[in-house]
């Protein structure tokens, strides 16, 4: 039996020189004489001096296999999901990327060949969030998505990331958003369909890996 809460390490790109804020003054200037007038209105935004750019890796994902007896044939075992990963714009128009680093799952010797666990999204699309990363912000318009993504045992294609148990991965795409896109809060809700695929060859043990989430303030080539 075996069941395993994986741990994460979030990484972030170099910061990016950004500019200090300054005061600004609303004008207004009536001729003599006149019955009509204008006022100038104008302010100095600028990005989160925090994170990469302005934009900052908030939360990522917990995992929690659910225990699971072999049979001796392919299986699946439950994976729940809690903190979605989020990802923060705070004015940055440059686009952004989140990728994913795995280490094969192993106990002592004994390494998970020849299964998958994958990260499962409802939506292409990323949901644009509020600040407590949980309740949908209908006045962004702007846009970020969900990578595809292929289940290396089943071939199923879906949304969100399948990460190999039995090998080391590398810079797998997780999150997009384009440049003047994924301004404001955006997360990656992998759910209840998520699973864990066991092979058939699986030997009991408790194994273990970790994923290492890297974000960069510039959008997938």
């Amino acid at each position: 039996m075996f069941k395993k809460t994986l741990g994460f390490v979030a990484v972030a790109a170099a910061l990016t020189g950004l500019g200090l804020a300054s005061t600004t003054t609303a004008n207004a200037d009536v001729a003599a004489g006149a019955t009509t007038g204008t006022t100038a209105a104008n302010v100095n935004l600028t990005a989160d001096p925090n994170g990469a750019g302005g934009v900052s890796l908030v939360q990522v994902p917990t995992l929690t296999f659910g225990d699971k007896v072999l049979t001796g044939s392919k299986d699946t075992t439950t994976l729940g999901v809690a903190n979605n990963l989020v990802v923060k714009n705070a004015g940055a128009n440059t686009g952004w990327s989140v990728t994913v680093d795995g280490t094969a799952m192993t106990s002592g010797d004994d390494k998970l060949a020849g299964g998958s666990y994958d990260l499962k999204s409802a939506s292409e699309k990323a949901l644009a969030v509020q600040s407590d990363f949980t309740t949908e912000d209908t006045s962004n318009d702007t846009t970020a998505t969900v990578s595809a993504a292929t289940d290396s045992v089943t071939g199923d294609n879906f949304n969100g990331v399948a990460i190999n148990t039995g090998v080391a991965t590398s810079a797998q795409s997780v999150m997009n958003a384009a440049a003047k896109q994924g301004i404001g809060t955006f997360s990656a809700n992998f759910g209840k369909d998520s699973v864990l695929n066991i092979p058939a060859s699986a030997v009991a043990g408790k194994y273990e890996s970790t994923l290492t989430w890297t974000l960069k303030n510039a959008p997938l080539a």
